[in-house]
């Protein structure tokens, strides 16, 4: 995937050469149990929550990803769609508020993925993407980004009922 993306989507393939970025292509379980207080930020981006992949939505790996961060560390992870998985959804972010003291939901729109609509959480051990944003930061970089902007940052945790409903 990481070559294919390098060749065929080099607008996206491009990060993996940053300076910043660390790539490790491995089995995510194990990964993060094999690493205590690491990381100040965690993204997670796995495959549906099915067969091999399954463990990577419960408890005990969202208690391991909170032990691989270090102090204010900051998880965000996929979660699926809520339109056609609502049960899925709830389950997750069930788990989270179990283990992180900070944990919400917020939404975007993906064009490719069905229905459009889909989930994200932001868990952390103590920052919240609400009480602690800071608009400044995102005015900064007005007219260098396309999409992302404060108000973008603040609707995407406005949750219509129907999600609500399920965290």
């Amino acid at each position: 995937v990481v070559e294919l993306s390098r060749e065929y989507l080099p607008f996206v393939g491009c990060g993996f050469d940053d300076a910043r970025v660390q790539l490790h292509v491995d089995d995510g379980i194990r990964f993060i149990q094999d690493h205590k207080d690491a990381f100040d930020v965690i993204f997670i981006d796995s495959t549906d929550p099915v067969a091999f992949a399954e463990g990577l939505f419960h408890t005990d790996f969202y208690t391991n990803v909170r032990d691989a961060l270090r102090e204010n560390g900051i998880m965000v992870a996929q979660t699926e769609f809520p339109l056609l998985l609502p049960d899925t959804v709830r389950e997750i972010h069930t788990a989270l508020k179990q283990v992180f003291p900070v944990s919400r939901m917020y939404t975007g729109y993906v064009s490719t993925y069905p229905t459009g609509l889909w989930s994200y959480a932001f868990a952390s051990k103590g920052p919240d993407p609400l009480k602690d944003f800071k608009p400044e930061r995102a005015d900064r970089m007005r007219g260098t980004l396309k999409y992302y902007s404060a108000d973008i940052h603040r609707a995407a945790f406005a949750l219509p009922p129907f999600i609500q409903e399920l965290v």
